[in-house]
């Protein structure tokens, strides 16, 4: 699992502008965020591997695919 520390740089509307340790901007929904969450607030962001989803999707991609071939 990956672990970057991001701040609440600012909200806007129904969204925060959070800025990384390289100075660059992430834009997300307020709703993704922690209650109570507000500008200058330190956020730890957790990035895993969603494996089981990518294996999922390819397969949807490849029986779509299928069914795409078979009725030309």
């Amino acid at each position: 699992m990956k672990l970057i520390s991001a701040t609440i740089d600012r909200l806007e509307g129904t969204t925060a502008v959070l800025r990384l340790p390289d100075k660059q901007e992430l834009t997300v929904a307020l709703s993704y965020l922690p209650s109570g969450s507000h500008e200058g607030a330190v956020l730890d962001l957790h990035f895993t591997d969603s494996q089981g989803s990518e294996e999922h999707r390819q397969q949807q991609a490849r029986q779509l695919l299928n069914q795409i071939l078979k009725s030309n």
